[in-house]
This record gives C-alpha cells, structure tokens and sequence, in this order.
C-alpha cells in the first residue's frame, strides 16, 4: 500500500516494472527512480541462477534511461561487494559517497553479524 501511494503521489519520478515470461509467470519486479539527471535502480531484482537473465534486465534498463535522456544510471548498493562484479560490466565510474551513524552497541552488534552473513 506505501508503495502504490509513493507512485501516485510522484508519478514523474517513481515508475513500477514487472517482467514476465512468455507464459505469463512473473520473474521479477522492479521499482525505478528518476530524479534529476539520474536513473536510480531502487526496489526489485530477481534472485535467479541465471546470471545473463539479470544482465539482459539490467541493460535494457540502462537503455531505457538513455534514450530519456538521463545522464547517470545508479544500481544502488553502494559498498556492497557482492555487487561490485556485476557492476564492473556496465563501464562504471567512481564517485564517493559518505555515511554518518551512530550506534548503541545493539547496533554495532547487528550491523558486524549483517556484515559477516551477507558480505
């Protein structure tokens, strides 16, 4: 429901996709973002065994922000290393980016177990 009101409240900058098989079986959705001149990659992405499948998804969304116009395209998951291969494919180009927090020791105990499962 947060979702589907997001989309209505900004139908210019928030756009939903669903890619299904040729049997109508959804395989995936995605949330896009589209602010300024970037095309951000936001919610979504299928969990498949099929790696060329994902590329495939992924360039044509790239294709699609540049045929709008949009000068950037952010898959999001910044720092996130199981992700840095998959991006190397699509000429990338560094920028930094910076992160302040501040944690209690509950949070620095869930944010090291985050770390040593999913990193």
């Amino acid at each position: 429901r947060y979702l589907n009101e997001l989309i209505r409240a900004y139908p210019e900058n928030i756009e939903a996709y669903v890619a299904k098989d040729i049997d109508g079986e959804v395989l995936t959705g995605k949330l896009v973002i589209k602010y300024k001149d970037r095309y951000i990659n936001w919610i979504g992405d299928m969990k498949t065994e099929d790696a060329s499948l994902q590329d495939y998804i992924m360039w044509k969304f790239i294709e699609k922000a540049k045929s709008e116009g949009y000068t950037v395209f952010d898959f999001g998951g910044a720092n996130t290393k199981r992700l840095c291969a998959f991006k190397a494919k699509f000429n990338p180009r560094l920028e930094l980016y910076f992160s302040i927090t501040r944690k209690n020791l509950l949070g620095r105990i869930s944010e090291w177990m985050y770390n040593l499962v999913y990193r």
